[in-house]
């Protein structure tokens, strides 16, 4: 039973490994700004990435709060160094 089992279990992860695809879902290099102007009139964050948390916020919040209240997945604002390899 026990053979069986372990034998079962390598078949299916050799099917796994051979069935397997690999996709990128979201480029995120590709995407190009078109939101949210900088003090110098240029667009800075990509609206497919951008989340925006003012929808949710309680009364409470100035106008002037709520609008700061976006954050943005865009690749320049991640706070993470890569390797070289990984730098196209």
């Amino acid at each position: 039973m026990k053979r069986t089992f372990i034998l079962v279990a390598m078949a299916f992860l050799m099917v796994g490994m051979l069935a397997a695809e690999e996709a990128v879902i979201i480029d995120f290099t590709n995407l190009s700004a078109d939101i949210i102007q900088g003090a110098d009139g240029q667009m800075t964050q990509n609206r497919h990435t951008t989340m925006d948390y003012s929808v949710s916020a309680g009364a409470t919040f100035t106008d002037q709060q709520k609008s700061l209240m976006k954050s943005s997945l865009a690749f320049k604002n991640w706070e993470v160094v890569l390797n070289s390899s990984a730098r196209t």
